[in-house]
């Protein structure tokens, strides 16, 4: 089952998420998992430009693939056909439209069919898009991790202020990790910023022995570097990637916090991964009592007593608390 995470930003633009959500899915692919990239608004001009997207010879436009999903003629497997692929990052599709035909709602039908296939390991979102916006709710509720992206300034973490409050009734009990994006040391200390905010960003990972470590509220933090802004300039962003992976002197800082922010989510997608197994294997249950239930009271025809009808609701449970599995909470 698809782990969906979904980068956001109080802020929709020029903030950093577009970058933080490629530099997240090369990582992602490097691990041999399969990972699909994509945008929530219906464009982005920033996907073809910062990756350096060549166009697919005799593909169908976005606004066709859609049509062939609303028709059911399109089987999951024939996506990659119409996603890009960036050089030596195999495992990675990235799926992206720029042309202005395509609507909302077919780029909404798209993305779900994504995320309901079950064709990838992880499904990174792309959120540019603002926080009213009712894309940008529904996605929120479908997302398994949340990584909130905030500028090192004082004036993007007010304005998450003022939303913050309907943000998280918005998560869907999803774990937030919180990003400070752009950072650098002389606007600021981390924990200062962090104490600014406050505590959302509350995180629980998972150790080796199934037990949940004590939750704390945590910031990560992507240092501001001339280098990734060069490569997101002149289509050379994963060329830049490779260099973070190599660890290149010029970009050693954005190295080490790629990798402490990626330690996380892969602790995070242990417990993810397990609740979404546990959630499957509940309603399965379910269905067979389901099942139970019709064959013994419509094969039996004008004979159903009352104390049957008392053993069938009894054998129907209540649904499972998604909140809840096997005595564990994701937290935010």
């Amino acid at each position: 089952m698809s782990i969906v995470i979904s980068v956001f930003s109080p802020q929709a633009s020029n903030n950093g998420t577009t970058l933080l959500s490629m530099l997240m899915s090369m990582n992602i692919a490097c691990t041999r998992k399969r990972v699909c990239l994509i945008h929530a608004n219906k464009v982005s001009p920033e996907f073809k430009k910062y990756l350096g997207l060549k166009e697919i010879e005799n593909s169908m436009s976005m606004d066709q693939v859609a049509r062939l999903i609303r028709g059911e003629a399109l089987q999951a497997q024939q996506l990659k056909n119409y996603s890009r692929q960036i050089d030596d990052i195999d495992f990675l599709d990235v799926i992206s439209n720029n042309d202005d035909n395509l609507s909302q709602e077919n780029m909404n039908i798209i993305r779900d069919f994504i995320i309901n296939q079950d064709i990838y390991d992880y499904v990174v979102i792309d959120l540019d898009l603002e926080f009213n916006n009712p894309t940008a709710k529904d996605i929120l509720k479908k997302t398994n991790i949340v990584i909130l992206n905030i500028g090192h300034s004082l004036k993007e973490a007010d304005k998450f202020k003022k939303i913050e409050k309907d943000f998280k009734k918005m998560v869907n009990n999803a774990p937030i990790l919180r990003v400070v994006s752009k950072y650098n040391e002389t606007a600021g200390r981390l924990q200062d910023f962090d104490r600014y905010i406050g505590n959302t960003g509350i995180v629980k990972t998972d150790n080796i022995l199934g037990k949940l470590n004590i939750q704390k509220p945590i910031s990560f933090k992507i240092h501001y570097n001339a280098f990734l802004t060069w490569g997101t300039n002149n289509n050379k962003l994963p060329m830049v990637f490779k260099n973070i992976r190599n660890k290149d002197n010029r970009i050693v800082e954005v190295s080490n916090d790629l990798n402490e922010l990626m330690t996380y989510i892969y602790k995070n997608s242990v417990v993810v991964q397990r609740l979404k197994n546990e959630k499957r294997t509940v309603v399965e249950k379910s269905n067979k009592k389901d099942d139970s239930i019709r064959k013994k009271f419509f094969s039996k025809k004008d004979s159903t007593t009352e104390e049957d009808l008392k053993e069938s609701e009894e054998l129907i449970e209540d649904p499972m608390d998604e909140k809840e599995i096997g005595g564990e909470k994701l937290a935010q």
